[in-house]
């Protein structure tokens, strides 16, 4: 048996990145919360692009409590700042 471990490569995603070096878990989206946390913008900074329609989220019933915000979404909105 080889004993050699596997690494996990190093996220594509800049966003995924900075949100894992933070201490989140890998994952495709993120609450506005954590999306805070780890792009240095505040929750209100985030809901203001998400109402201006430069921002993508996911969310139900047409309200921002509980969306997510996909980190393809985020790395297209830093990328546009």
């Amino acid at each position: 048996m080889d004993s050699t471990t596997l690494r996990p490569e190093p996220p594509s995603s800049p966003s995924l990145g900075y949100a894992v070096a933070c201490g989140l878990p890998m994952r495709m989206s993120y609450t506005l919360s954590e999306t805070s946390m780890y792009s240095g913008l505040s929750e209100y900074q985030l809901r203001e692009a998400i109402k201006g329609g430069e921002l993508e989220c996911r969310a139900s019933r047409g309200t921002l409590r509980g969306a997510r915000i996909p980190v393809t979404a985020m790395d297209e909105y830093m990328g546009a700042r």
